[in-house]
């Protein structure tokens, strides 16, 4: 950006735009992609791609499969556990499979398009100074958390980011929809450093691989606290109507 914007316009990027902070961190490429998706979306509302980004590997296991690709073997579902270079400069790959079998594979090239945390657990197969690069790139750690409620304030003309000065996250987004005579709203909320610190100390398990669903219900005081119209005035009556309409919630870090 550095070549077609001036160096203002650059560090006003850095300061103001979402996640654009960032950058001195030097994150992941594999975790960074995530917002570049986000940014070149042109409207406020989140988007995803249809079933998640695994639809990217599931189309490209069909395009490989197809009948002009004879020479193409594919190892789905397998761990890479280790990796050996043999005398003629071929690596040698040792595959897991489900059943816990180990399977040798050998190939004269190999692309790891993994993020970061995955990549560590293959250092000692990598050069000392290899290892060093892995380490110089800083993972994006997030969070995101949400609610569901059958008493939303906000509706369907409900702006991302609204309130969010109030709460401490980086990107606010509201969903509304109505069934029969039946209201459901669900906020969710997203944050990076340093607004996770804040929130980190509600997850629970070990290791952080899925979302806690209806786990701490302390979360629930952080929407009652931040996430309800006048939060400041709610009676006793009235915080705890707010709590039991509450159908679901949960984090992810």
């Amino acid at each position: 950006m550095s070549e077609v914007l001036s160096h203002n316009a650059l560090k006003k990027i850095i300061e103001y735009g979402t996640f654009y902070h960032l950058i001195h961190d030097n994150p992941s490429a594999a975790e960074w992609i995530n917002f570049w998706l986000r940014g070149l979306h042109p409207e406020d509302e989140l988007v995803g791609i249809k079933q998640g980004t695994e639809a990217l590997v599931t189309e490209l296991v069909k395009f490989l499969s197809l009948p002009q690709y004879p020479s193409i073997h594919l190892y789905r579902n397998h761990c890479l556990n280790a990796i050996h270079q043999d005398e003629n400069n071929h690596l040698r790959l040792i595959l897991e499979t489900h059943n816990h079998e180990n399977i040798t594979v050998r190939t004269r090239h190999l692309v790891l398009a993994v993020p970061q945390s995955p990549l560590k657990k293959l250092l000692p197969f990598f050069p000392e100074d290899i290892g060093r690069i892995i380490d110089a790139v800083i993972p994006v750690p997030l969070m995101k958390c949400f609610f569901v409620t059958k008493t939303p304030w906000w509706n369907a003309k409900t702006k991302p980011q609204t309130r969010a000065s109030s709460i401490p996250a980086r990107e606010l987004h509201y969903y509304y929809r109505e069934e029969s005579d039946e209201k459901r709203g669900m906020v969710m909320v997203y944050g990076d450093e340093p607004f996770m610190n804040y929130w980190k100390f509600f997850v629970r398990n070990e290791p952080h691989q899925k979302a806690e669903i209806n786990q701490d219900e302390r979360l629930i005081e952080q929407y009652l606290k931040y996430l309800t119209p006048h939060p400041a005035s709610l009676s006793p009556k009235e915080r705890k109507a707010q709590a039991q309409a509450i159908t679901c919630f949960g984090i992810r870090d």
